[in-house]
């Protein structure tokens, strides 16, 4: 995307008023869960397939949301070049994010806590075989957000080239030490791209404390040709986000 791309899609939160009415079209369309009916997922894209399980009945970390889809779309558009990439995954859950990433080409750490890491693993490991043929790697480690030094992490992620985050902002007790993962982890080149459901007027909160240290873009459009009917104070918009530092 280019420069002038990127500033007419810039987004100002403070200018935003979260509050506004729903449109009737958009109302709740991104805002509950996938549902496997236990059966699991399988991504299909043209070059590769990733096949997850999921948890739904152990909670919210254990199942696959709709911005996933849209963060994944964004991965796969030909422009990119993944290769040898080293790409950090926040609060990844069942996986599926980072790991079409991996297929993809990067190096992907998927980070979480402890619990759902059980199942990051396996999914890790029942599509081992897809991502070494396409020369990416994929780990787990536990990452809890305001907590864990980013030393424990291993170097080659202190200050990954790409941070993926889909679906992360949605506990108000979580928006400081989210910001404060972001802010260490966060090297000059890094790009951070958050996608997000806007469920809560609260949202608007993490956004605005958010802009005071990263430029924050709306790139939705370049996966979504609809993005433009829904703004990004509609309830249940799906927007993709993507953040850079303002002073490397």
């Amino acid at each position: 995307m280019s420069s002038d791309e990127e500033q007419d899609n810039s987004v100002i939160f403070s200018d935003l008023e979260f509050g506004a009415p729903s449109d009737a079209a958009g109302r709740d369309r991104h805002i509950g869960p996938l549902h496997s009916g236990g059966c699991g997922y399988t991504h299909q894209a043209d070059s590769y397939s990733i096949d997850v399980h999921d948890q739904p009945e152990k909670g919210l970390s254990f199942q696959i949301w709709p911005s996933s889809h849209t963060l994944i779309r964004y991965l796969e558009l030909p422009v990119h070049d993944w290769q040898g990439k080293h790409v950090l995954e926040l609060g990844c859950g069942c996986g599926l994010v980072g790991l079409c990433a991996a297929a993809c080409g990067a190096h992907v750490l998927l980070t979480d806590l402890p619990e759902p890491l059980e199942l990051t693993r396996q999914n890790i490991r029942v599509n081992e075989q897809t991502i070494q043929v396409a020369g990416g790697s994929a780990a787990a480690q536990e990452l809890s957000w305001g907590v864990t030094s980013v030393s424990q992490l291993p170097e080659e992620w202190q200050a990954p080239d790409t941070i993926l985050a889909a679906d992360v902002v949605y506990r108000q007790d979580l928006f400081q030490p989210l910001l404060h993962s972001l802010d260490k982890l966060c090297g000059p080149s890094t790009v951070v791209l958050l996608a997000h459901v806007r469920r809560w007027k609260r949202d608007k909160r993490f956004f605005k404390a958010l802009s005071k240290t990263f430029s924050i873009t709306d790139i939705t459009s370049t996966v979504d040709e609809d993005a433009n009917h829904f703004t990004s104070n509609t309830r249940g918009a799906l927007r993709l986000f993507q953040l850079r530092r303002l002073n490397p």
